[in-house]
């Protein structure tokens, strides 16, 4: 726990009269931030301190056909924080069952809904003016750097094709808009089957299908020591998971079906390497993952990345 930034928590609280009803864990996992639900001039809010959205978006909300973005009342540059609007409803983290290695943890209803609103997310943000959240290549060396140790010296020769050479520059090069996280533990399943859209202050724009691999990336680091050993099973259910991004997607990305399953499993091969990454760097959340099965997990992920690099190619 961040005292410091605990204490700022409590000092905004009193300066804007909130009173709080419910402290997230939020500090627990990232130090330089705090979340609180509060209740402030009669209703229900969600402090945010340590990060705040972009002025620009959506500050009075939005009500879509698959997603809502809840309106921002206050944002406070300064002292770097925000009074965000309470969206009813419960976290998919907290709602879903365990994933499995032909399931994940979230049911196959909602699953399209996340897929529709992630569609309907490209199409209502296209013309904002968002933050690149990182140029060209550059996250993807940072992650290969130490992912490559994990990966034969033959595979290494067609991974450093994709992410250097100019045919795969159309993927690499250009950028769409997306959330950040579209992961389980900061989405809402509402009424009506709407997604609730929180934690929005890293919107920007990403590679093509970033959100789309929050979908299934978190869920590697839950599987139980049986589904590291269905790689090859879990590599056909994504097949029918990007066969549902399909299904729903809008009409110009159908118009060329085998470059839209190539950026699917491009986003594949990015969130591979990514978790290649988590492991070798020992970032926070791969402790998640008990030690004896570790090195089920980067099987599991070598398995997948032999699939990938096929299907790329």
């Amino acid at each position: 726990m961040n005292k410091k930034i605990v204490s700022l928590r409590n000092q905004i609280c009193q300066k804007e009269n909130i009173k709080v009803l419910k402290i997230f864990d939020t500090n627990e996992h990232e130090l330089t931030k705090d979340v609180i639900l509060g209740k402030w001039q009669n209703k229900k809010v969600v402090l945010r301190v340590g990060e705040h959205r972009l002025d620009n978006f959506f500050p009075q909300g939005y009500l879509g056909k698959n997603f809502i973005i809840p309106e921002v009342y206050l944002i406070n540059h300064q002292e770097n924080y925000e009074i965000e609007e309470y969206l009813p409803g419960k976290l998919f983290c907290n709602l879903l069952a365990k994933p499995k290695y032909n399931k994940l943890i979230i049911n196959d209803q909602w699953l399209k809904r996340l897929i529709k609103a992630h569609w309907e997310f490209q199409k209502i943000v296209e013309s904002k003016h968002l933050p690149i959240k990182y140029q060209k290549k550059d996250k993807i060396l940072k992650f290969y750097g130490y992912a490559k140790k994990s990966i034969s010296s033959t595979e290494r020769i067609v991974v450093e094709k994709i992410i250097n050479g100019k045919q795969y520059n159309f993927f690499w090069q250009k950028i769409y808009p997306c959330k950040w996280k579209y992961s389980h533990d900061n989405l809402l399943a509402m009424p009506k089957s709407k997604v609730g859209l929180i934690d929005l202050a890293g919107v920007g724009r990403r590679v093509w299908g970033y959100d789309l691999g929050w979908l299934f990336w978190p869920q590697w680091f839950n599987f139980s020591k049986s589904d590291y050993l269905k790689f090859k099973e879990h590599f056909e259910y994504l097949q029918k998971f990007f066969n549902l991004v399909y299904v729903h997607a809008p009409v110009k990305e159908k118009k060329q079906p085998k470059l839209f399953y190539q950026k699917c499993h491009l986003v594949l091969l990015e969130r591979i390497i990514g978790a290649m990454y988590d492991l070798n760097a020992k970032i926070s959340h791969t402790r998640k993952v008990k030690s004896g099965q570790k090195s089920m997990m980067m099987k599991f992920l070598k398995g997948l990345l032999t699939l990938t690099l096929a299907k790329i190619n």
